[in-house]
């Protein structure tokens, strides 16, 4: 997972529970490492993640299908490092954790170029599209399945 924002790629090594940040020239510029501890992933976790994933899907044979495709092909054994990872507008990057439930906030930390790090604390259910140097934007969806923007100041 990758992403860049003006001459700055963060890239993403889940394997490793690190970020790393490169210059336009591949240099390495900072590393960023997950302290978070893995957790087994079980069946329950499985089904928990295809419903959350699909709860806005049309139910009928064909989601089954793909389902029980997904479920045959989950190799994973331990949860993901990172949920997302969302470049910022200052050439810093916001990782936020891994979670299957959409009910809770989550926590996420940025990074500033400078490598200042602050823990931030987003509401449930936002899906964040924009970091700013001192702003968060996202899209919420409500119980109708309606979508509001929601513009968010973190210091």
């Amino acid at each position: 997972m990758s992403k860049i924002w003006g001459s700055y790629p963060w890239i993403a090594d889940d394997a490793q529970w690190e970020v790393r940040k490169y210059s336009a020239r591949g240099d390495l510029q900072a590393v960023v490492r997950s302290s978070a501890t893995p957790s087994p992933v079980s069946g329950q976790l499985l089904e928990e993640l295809l419903s959350e994933r699909y709860r806005h899907a049309s139910q009928g044979p064909a989601l089954e299908d793909l389902k029980r495709d997904q479920r045959r092909i989950a190799r994973h054994t331990t949860t993901p490092s990172f949920g997302v990872v969302v470049a910022a507008a200052d050439g810093g990057v916001a990782i936020g954790e891994f979670r299957v439930n959409t009910e809770s906030s989550r926590a996420w930390i940025k990074v500033d170029p400078s490598g200042t790090v602050t823990a931030v604390d987003l509401p449930a259910g936002l899906d964040v599209k924009r970091w700013g140097p001192d702003w968060v934007t996202g899209v919420e969806r409500d119980a109708l399945d309606r979508e509001e923007i929601h513009r968010y100041t973190c210091r």
